[in-house]
């Protein structure tokens, strides 16, 4: 799945997408969004992830062993190991208000497997 920089998304519907970004808002104004939030708000919202990221390029760092998207990988991989938190804390009207525990579930499944194809494009 190739993100873009363009608004178009297949994830959530129009309406959802409304009520995340209220959600997010109000995310964001607690003051704990981080980095991994960061792109899974760029998912949701069919933005490219790696926007918000700049690759190393010291050539000292990058032959100590680091590489030029160490930062972003490094967040792709916390927000895959905790992406069902993450939609929680981020979304939580997700689960009530009528939509239920299945939408969260395939909105869950849906962001894992993007997420695998976003890791073997880094």
């Amino acid at each position: 799945m190739q993100m873009n920089t363009q608004t178009q998304n297949h994830l959530i519907s129009r309406d959802e997408r409304r009520a995340f970004e209220a959600a997010w808002r109000v995310y964001v104004a607690t003051g704990e969004a981080d980095a991994p939030a960061f792109i899974l708000q760029a998912i949701l919202r069919g933005r490219n992830p790696k926007r918000g990221f700049t690759p190393v390029t010291n050539a000292v760092k990058l032959a100590n062993g680091q590489f030029a998207w160490q930062g972003y990988s490094a967040a792709l991989s916390q927000l895959r190991g905790q992406l069902g938190s993450y939609v929680h804390a981020i979304w939580p009207e997700l689960m009530g208000k009528g939509l239920g525990p299945t939408r969260y579930e395939s909105l869950v499944k849906e962001l894992a497997a993007a997420l695998e194809q976003l890791k073997r494009e880094a």
